[in-house]
């Protein structure tokens, strides 16, 4: 049975810009989203950074900003910066973590950046096709980002000009993360849904009323965001994980 939902309307208050042209089905809940852990990053400047994309691999955090283009591996323990890499994008968008090397989004120009972790070097690039890709995730050697214009999420090979859509979508899309069977996708006011990929239209609100989010990933089965106002690394725990 499809349903139709107007967040704003729902009794928790105006949590969500989700549109009433969207369709949702079997939502389990609203549920709120609470900090379980936080690591500020003392030496980022918001002004000359911009954050716009984080992931986790080679046992570190990394750390895309917009405006110096610059990449930044930071230590989970004490929050300091181990390395620092140029970004090849020229329209830095999300990042991914997989096989040992880093995947670079430019969202402008629908392209995906293979980066050699330490030496910062392009090792190959891929042409999307996609009009104005948001977030990038890796998963079991595939890459996942968000065409917000098609309102699909896509499931891409790195190699290959393959690419098929797994997910519908909600607008606006920044970020993505893939979990246990679920995708978890971050809108502009910092909210997640997670959405079932063996369930169909079995769905989860996650909303946030405490920090600004720019981009989400995981770090094993826990899912960690930055919050681009305080410059913040914010673990949020399993979301349902197991």
């Amino acid at each position: 049975m499809n349903s139709q939902i107007d967040a704003s309307r729902d009794i928790l208050g105006e949590i969500s810009f989700f549109e009433r042209s969207d369709i949702y089905q079997f939502v389990l809940g609203y549920v709120p989203l609470k900090p379980v852990r936080q690591l500020g990053l003392n030496f980022l400047q918001s002004r000359l950074f911009r954050p716009m994309g984080i992931t986790w691999g080679d046992d570190a955090f990394w750390i895309a900003g917009a405006e110096n283009k610059k990449i930044y591996k930071i230590d989970l323990l004490t929050g300091k910066k181990i390395l620092t890499i140029q970004n090849p994008a020229q329209h830095p968008g999300d990042l991914a973590w997989g096989d040992g090397f880093l995947y670079s989004l430019d969202s402008d120009k629908g392209e995906i950046y293979k980066i050699h972790p330490r030496t910062g070097n392009v090792v190959a690039h891929l042409v999307t096709a996609l009009s104005r890709p948001h977030g990038l995730f890796w998963e079991n050697g595939f890459l996942y980002t968000a065409d917000a214009s098609k309102k699909q999420v896509y499931k891409l090979k790195f190699n290959s000009n393959t690419k098929m859509s797994i997910v519908p979508i909600p607008r606006k899309i920044v970020g993505l993360a893939i979990g246990k069977d679920s995708i978890y996708m971050l809108d502009r006011r910092g909210q997640i849904l997670k959405r079932s990929l063996s369930i169909s239209g079995e769905e989860t609100y996650y909303y946030n009323n405490s920090c600004r989010l720019s981009s989400i990933t995981f770090v094993g089965s826990s899912l960690w965001g930055f919050d681009d106002v305080s410059n913040t690394l914010i673990e949020f725990g399993n979301l349902g994980f197991d």
